[in-house]
Parts: C-alpha cells; structure tokens; sequence
C-alpha cells in the first residue's frame, strides 16, 4: 500500500476530532440510526474514549455528559438519544456500552 493511499484511509476513516468514524467488532449503537438502547445500558462512550474522559450518562430526561471533557456537566441539560454519538466537529460516531459491571 503506497504512503499517499494509506494517509486517504486514514482520513476516510477518521473524523477531525481524531476518533474512528468505524465501528467496532462488538456490540455498538449509532444513535442517530440506531434506536436507544434498553434500560440495563446507563452508561456509554463514544469508541475508543475512556469513561474517565467523557461518558453520556442516562438520566431521566435523556443523556447527561460527564467526565473530563463534558462542558459545564453541572449546568447542562440532559441530551435526547440522538445527540449522544456526536463530536465537536458534529460527525456521529458509534457508541458502545460502558456501564460498570458488579462485582
């Protein structure tokens, strides 16, 4: 694979906020297609971000940001389904689940 095509995949691939436009080899939702996911899931990520960094919590008017990277999360309204899989540059991005397990 030449230089050039493997720099057009990665671009293809890959939103300006840096995170993978694709999925991953396990169960994921895209919630702009995808329908909200059943009561047991609480928590997602957007792929490949750590919870610690930025995580939609559910609450009961929808989704709720926090982490390190959620804007003003004490002053945010909670977010409808269909806005959680967006980044800043506003391209929709697959979420997976990433509700604490008990032990």
């Amino acid at each position: 694979m030449s230089r050039e095509f493997a720099a057009l995949v990665r671009q293809v691939n890959h939103c300006r906020c840096h995170r993978t436009l694709l999925g991953p080899d396990r169960p994921h939702w895209r919630p702009l297609r995808d329908p909200e996911p059943g009561p047991d899931v609480r928590v997602v990520v957007l792929y490949g971000d750590h919870p610690d960094f930025l995580r939609m919590v559910r609450v009961p008017n929808g989704w709720h940001g926090q982490g390190a990277a959620a804007p003003h999360p004490d002053q945010t309204p909670p977010e409808p389904w269909t806005t959680v899989g967006r980044c800043w540059a506003g391209s929709q991005h697959p979420v997976i689940d990433a509700t604490p397990t008990s032990s």
